[in-house]
């Protein structure tokens, strides 16, 4: 693929080198890379991908995407951008044939409910007969294998290639986790959401966040990239959440604030029920065998963005 496509649009500046040239691969790993390869130049907790830039280009890296000057031979060209995390997202998509634009895209956040309601979710969407993947803390389901999970959203580069096998292996929506470090990092760049959700928000990952301030406008950020939402209106930080939304919303409340309520509710040590009132201009019953408070919220973020689904 010409590296002019690749970059269109970005923000950048051309150091030195040609543009008007084929990329045969994109890499964020100085390992792996291969002849005529892209190479991000990531700078992360651990180390500085730019400390790479002579080792992949003498393996054969042919265009290095920088935040910094690098020195490095002629022939190679040097492509200098603000982030190189968040170009790392628009390249990966446009090198994969934008995927993410061939499914139904559903995105899950907040501390607690993301991991059991994006399953609820995948199989809501199978008993419907449409094909759905699914990205997250457990694993990866791409339509075809089963992958383990390294992080609860992949990096870019990671994340762009399995969406494009879940549109290979002939899915047609895929959900996911989305996490407080993925929308930081910019893991989901390049991606835009049919549907985003928030479920619930309390203390975690400040060792990276530094403060619940802080933790909640990383996860606030879902909101801007999203055409529909659901959110927990019951949740003290849903407020910063709803500011955020541009866009039609399904609010979700077991204390009658949403447009989405739990009613009648019945908790017991089997499981839960209760009377989920309007979904789709009526009420319906909902009955589960997981017990817990907790699994209501979940269920009504399903419902919502089923409703939110059509």
């Amino acid at each position: 693929m010409k590296l002019l496509d690749l970059i269109q649009g970005l923000e950048y500046e051309v150091l030195q080198g040609e543009v008007d040239i084929e990329v045969c691969g994109i890499q964020n790993d100085s390992r792996k890379v291969g002849d005529k390869d892209l190479f991000f130049c990531i700078t992360g907790s651990v180390s500085d991908g730019h400390s790479y830039a002579s080792e992949v280009s003498s393996k054969g890296a042919s265009v290095l995407i920088v935040e910094k000057a690098v020195a490095v031979d002629k022939a190679v060209t040097v492509i200098k951008v603000p982030s190189t995390r968040y170009a790392m997202g628009i390249i990966s998509s446009r090198y994969y044939g934008e995927p993410s634009k061939h499914l139904t895209v559903i995105g899950i956040t907040g501390t607690k409910g993301k991991t059991t309601t994006t399953y609820m979710i995948r199989e809501m969407l199978a008993s419907a007969g449409i094909g759905t993947g699914l990205i997250g803390t457990i694993e990866i389901i791409d339509g075809k294998d089963t992958i383990p999970a390294k992080n609860t959203t992949p990096e870019s580069i990671i994340l762009h290639k399995h969406l494009k096998d879940m549109v290979d292996n002939g899915l047609k929506a895929v959900v996911m986790e989305v996490s407080s470090h993925a929308l930081t990092l910019d893991r989901v760049g390049g991606i835009h959401f049919d549907v985003a959700a928030f479920t619930n928000l309390t203390e975690d990952h400040l060792d990276f966040h530094k403060t619940m301030d802080a933790y909640c406008d990383a996860k606030a950020m879902l909101f801007e990239r999203c055409s529909k939402a659901v959110i927990n209106v019951d949740d003290s930080y849903a407020c910063r959440m709803l500011d955020k939304a541009r866009c039609p919303v399904v609010t979700a409340s077991v204390r009658g604030k949403g447009n989405l309520n739990a009613k009648n509710l019945q908790l017991h040590a089997e499981g839960i029920c209760f009377e989920a009132a309007p979904v789709i201009g009526k009420s319906v019953e909902v009955q589960l065998p997981i017990p817990g408070k907790f699994t209501v919220y979940n269920s009504l973020t399903v419902l919502g963005i089923a409703a939110q689904l059509g």
